[in-house]
């Protein structure tokens, strides 16, 4: 068994939903998140958790899978990132599952 997360931008939603879909991915969950980036090259003691910055609104997908249907998945989110190249990418972990109720 494998935890899949999914990381990308929010306007993504619809076209990621499409992908699992078609992969036969039924059950996953959804976790809006607010990315910051840092700029490392001046260290602003006021903006030290971003309150100053404006975020990016990101998207989250967490699903339990075999590992096969994990990797055909990873392969196609590969796929969508060569389609919106230029464009921020998505990012995907496997992350094997030890135990499980």
């Amino acid at each position: 068994m494998k935890l899949l997360i999914i990381l990308a931008i929010k306007e993504y939603q619809e076209e990621l939903r499409q992908l699992l879909n078609h992969s036969g991915v039924s059950i996953y969950s959804e976790v809006d998140l607010r990315g910051y980036k840092s700029d490392l090259g001046s260290a602003d003691p006021m903006n030290w958790f971003a309150a100053q910055a404006d975020p990016d609104t990101s998207l989250m997908i967490l699903a339990f899978m075999q590992q096969e249907e994990s990797e055909k998945i990873i392969g196609k989110l590969k796929e969508f990132n060569q389609k919106h190249e230029g464009i921020r990418p998505s990012h995907a972990f496997q992350i094997p599952v030890e135990k499980f109720i």
